[in-house]
């Protein structure tokens, strides 16, 4: 099912698993140096522009660099290049909250 753009509030990503549709192959763990260097020039190279001071040599967090990943796959989101998977988020009556949904991740 593909979420509509008129009719989204709220969308969920995962950048777990946006991440390695981004590189086209697995990354090395965020927690590393070099993961969190791939994943900041993945995110230049799409145009995404960072505070002075974060360099390749000097990159991002790995939290600042997903929530730059999920602020990224909204835009996308907005211009039609995403895909989505799971079910439609509904009312769970018995525990009187909001059930996860769909989750929105970006196509190449």
């Amino acid at each position: 099912m593909q979420a509509q753009k008129s009719e989204a509030s709220l969308i969920e990503v995962y950048p777990g698993s946006a991440w390695p549709i981004l590189a086209g192959c697995r990354l090395q763990k965020k927690s590393l140096l070099e993961g969190r260097r791939v994943r900041y020039a993945l995110l230049v190279r799409r145009g995404l522009t960072f505070a002075q001071g974060y360099s390749i040599e000097r990159p991002p967090t790995h939290d600042q660099l997903d929530a730059a990943l999920a602020a990224y796959i909204a835009h996308l989101f907005g211009n039609g290049k995403t895909n989505d998977y799971g079910i439609n988020p509904f009312q769970d009556p018995s525990l009187g909250t909001l059930r996860e949904g769909l989750i929105v991740q970006p196509t190449l």
